[in-house]
């Protein structure tokens, strides 16, 4: 189960000009939990534009998700003596002895997100969820651009397995997502797509029909995260 910190929700505003990337927007508003701001209950839901395109992330590309194969683990990455095995998670250890379990605190996540460059000048990454486990398969932390005054903010989700940090979801396009679902190696995440709301002409308001659901999966495999979806804003960058 993952834990909250100050996760916000409520209604998007209409804030700062699209034509500027979402990093840039240090004025941003509430978020929400996936599609903020609906309808009113007098009119009928908007449809929700998705993506559905299977992607990978690494093999020379940066991303969209930027991340790196972990390193070894003592053991190997079947955990060993329980070692860095999300299958372990019962009173058993991580990278580095680590107790098992969510850690919101862990100094992993503090001293990952301080290589992150920040969202704009004068603007941090604030931490509002996280399922830390030094043990699991596949965990994130999100992170949202502060301070905000509109809906216009930027967010970065770091990942993690076996405890090790393996890079955010984007590094180069501006995103704004929040998590929908999570599970043992996966997590799912609803991106605002901003390409595609003004490409239809809509004004700001309209934002909320337009999403795209991408799923992060780990892969034994392929020893890297994997995408289900495809990142949206490629053009904002």
């Amino acid at each position: 189960m993952r834990s909250r910190i100050g996760v916000m929700r409520g209604a998007a505003a209409a804030g700062c000009a699209l034509a500027l990337t979402l990093a840039g927007c240090s004025n941003g508003g509430d978020g929400g939990g996936g599609a903020d701001g609906n309808a009113d209950s007098a009119q009928a839901a908007p449809e929700t534009v998705t993506s559905t395109v299977t992607t990978t992330a690494g093999e020379g590309t940066d991303g969209d998700a930027s991340v790196r194969s972990p390193s070894p683990t003592p053991g190997g990455n079947d955990g060993g003596n329980g070692n860095g095995d999300a299958g372990n998670r019962g009173g058993g250890q991580g990278r580095g002895g680590a107790e098992c379990g969510v850690d919101e605190s862990a100094p992993i996540i503090t001293d990952s997100i301080a290589g992150v460059e920040p969202p704009s000048a004068g603007d941090r990454w604030e931490l509002t969820e996280t399922n830390y486990d030094p043990c699991g398969e596949l965990t994130y932390a999100l992170f949202h651009q502060m301070p905000q005054g509109n809906s216009q903010f930027a967010t970065k989700i770091l990942m993690f397995h076996d405890g090790e940090y393996l890079g955010v979801d984007a590094s180069s396009a501006p995103q704004q997502g929040w998590i929908i679902g999570e599970g043992d190696g996966w997590f799912e995440v609803e991106y605002k797509d901003w390409e595609a709301l003004m490409e239809s002409g809509e004004p700001n308001a309209a934002s909320p029909k337009y999403t795209t659901t991408i799923t992060f999966t780990w892969s034994d495999e392929k020893n890297r995260v994997v995408l289900d979806g495809e990142l949206p804003n490629q053009n904002l960058y």
